[in-house]
């Protein structure tokens, strides 16, 4: 299965992205802070992990944690728009429905933000990463990641992350 987004010089928001009418939906441009406060003191990155379980990020998490990155999960519509309204993360990971409804509205509401966002599709055997966001740039036209590509990429970036925190003023 592959996943083609399209790209264009002039932005118009794509049709992978959706603003949602419905009343309870979070709005297409959450609240932030001025100042990027996802890292703490330690210059660890704020993750979101957004799925109906928890084990499907299993060995992400892990990842992430031996790297210091603190990690938060959603595993609701509410959950996730009361995070995402609530505090910018560094990374957002997201499988592509969660209680049976789209979470293809992320892209849209972190789109120029400092979040990296990815979605993950279940492929025969396991899944892909599909790159979204890249410190919220859109990545259209970015392939997808199989998990080891995936895994050093996320490497790369906590370490960018990290760097970049090293050089933020406080």
């Amino acid at each position: 299965m592959q996943y083609a987004f399209r790209s264009s010089s002039n932005f118009k928001q794509p049709t992978f992205f959706r603003e949602m009418t419905d009343s309870n939906q979070l709005s297409p441009v959450p609240h932030f802070s001025r100042t990027h406060d996802s890292l703490h003191e330690k210059g660890s990155a704020e993750v979101l992990l957004v799925g109906d379980g928890l084990q499907v990020f299993y060995l992400t998490q892990r990842q992430l944690e031996r790297k210091g990155c603190r990690c938060h999960f959603a595993n609701s519509q509410r959950g996730l728009r009361e995070l995402v309204n609530y505090k910018q993360f560094d990374i957002v990971l997201t499988v592509h429905r969660i209680e049976g409804r789209s979470t293809d509205w992320l892209g849209a509401a972190l789109s120029g933000s400092r979040t990296t966002l990815f979605y993950m599709f279940p492929v025969e055997v396991g899944c892909w990463w599909v790159p979204v966001l890249r410190i919220g740039a859109e990545c259209f036209g970015c392939p997808a990641l199989r998990p080891r590509e995936f895994s050093d990429d996320l490497d790369r970036i906590v370490h960018e992350i990290r760097a970049t925190a090293g050089k933020t003023p406080a």
